[in-house]
């Protein structure tokens, strides 16, 4: 039915369309002025749209897209840096947990020397077999 309400279709019938056909028809061309006719809201739709996109340098999206980019930047070197100085703290912890394990195992020799110390100032607790 669309098909056949092209104006030169109207005009060949001479006006015969009448009633539903010739009601669809002046519907369709009215929804089809109204996207496609320079002055229609789909024109103007279509231009906001292309303005708004990354096609633009002004436009939202593209201006979006490059704020996005520039926050990802931002946070990509904030956490460059957060695993520098966690690289770094990760380093002196075990430095010093090596430390404090190195004294901690030498402290069962220590108490010994101690007891052997006390023991043989005090006498107390000598080992009678040697």
């Amino acid at each position: 039915l669309f098909a056949r309400c092209s104006t030169a279709y109207l005009r060949w019938q001479g006006g015969i369309a009448r009633g539903k056909e010739r009601r669809w028809c002046v519907w369709y061309s009215s929804v089809v002025g109204f996207f496609q006719n320079s002055n229609g809201w789909g024109q103007a739709f279509s231009a906001m749209l292309t303005n708004a996109g990354t096609g633009s340098a002004t436009g939202i999206l593209s201006l979006a897209s490059g704020s996005n980019s520039n926050i990802e930047s931002t946070l990509n070197a904030d956490i460059s840096k957060e695993n520098s100085l966690i690289s770094a703290q990760q380093t002196s912890l075990t430095a010093e947990l090596n430390s404090a394990n190195e004294i901690m195992q030498e402290l069962p020799s220590q108490i010994q020397g101690v007891n052997e110390l006390y023991s043989a100032i005090t006498g107390y607790n000598q080992n009678t077999n040697g």
